[in-house]
């Protein structure tokens, strides 16, 4: 969580989760494809043409379209705050705006 609270607010033990902040490793991502269907939301995230890892992996999560609306708030917000911070983000290639 942006927070950095973990469910329900309760304090992360980065170390049992392999936060990097505790030496854990860390996945780069740069690619993102969803899959939706009246049930389920379907993120597959890829690490692609990455110098450093020239095998292309791909993790999946899959929630729930209550927790797809749960998580849409919570980077929302991150990204708003993000952005007073630092300034404005361009939008991606392929985005229209956002």
């Amino acid at each position: 969580m942006a927070n950095g609270q973990g469910p329900q607010g309760h304090e992360r033990n980065n170390a049992a989760t392999g936060d990097a902040d505790a030496g854990g490793m860390r996945q780069f991502v740069n690619h993102i494809e969803f899959f939706l269907s009246l049930s389920d939301v379907r993120f597959d995230l890829a690490s692609v043409g990455v110098a450093a890892r020239p095998d292309t992996s791909v993790w999946r999560f899959v929630t729930t379209p209550h927790h797809l609306r749960t998580l849409h708030g919570g980077m929302s917000r991150a990204l708003a705050s993000y952005e007073r911070r630092f300034g404005e983000i361009e939008p991606g290639e392929g985005n229209s705006g956002g």
